[in-house]
């Protein structure tokens, strides 16, 4: 694959098997948060909107701490059990 990058990119087939891609799929597309539309609130009270989603997934200790709050970053999730297997081994 040739990206704007200056960089190249592989598939490595061993990198998921099928179990864990179906997972993933899965996870992902049963969230449906993640095809809502980005907004957010400003402090004078009015809404902004873009037509695109936005979804931070993070570790757990930021979730519990509230380090993302919804109202500034948009919405976000601790990472589910199928993507943070994978997150590992990145």
């Amino acid at each position: 694959m040739k990206l704007d990058l200056h960089c190249e990119a592989y598939y490595l087939r061993s990198f998921l098997n099928k179990t864990e891609s179906e997972a993933l799929y899965q996870n992902l597309i049963n969230n449906k948060e993640l095809i809502q539309p980005f907004a957010l609130e400003l402090s004078n009270g009015e809404c902004y909107e873009e037509s695109y989603g936005k979804f931070m997934f993070v570790d757990k200790n930021l979730a519990v701490q509230g380090r993302f709050p919804a109202a500034i970053w948009g919405s976000n999730a601790e990472w589910s059990l199928a993507m943070y297997t994978i997150k590992e081994r990145v």
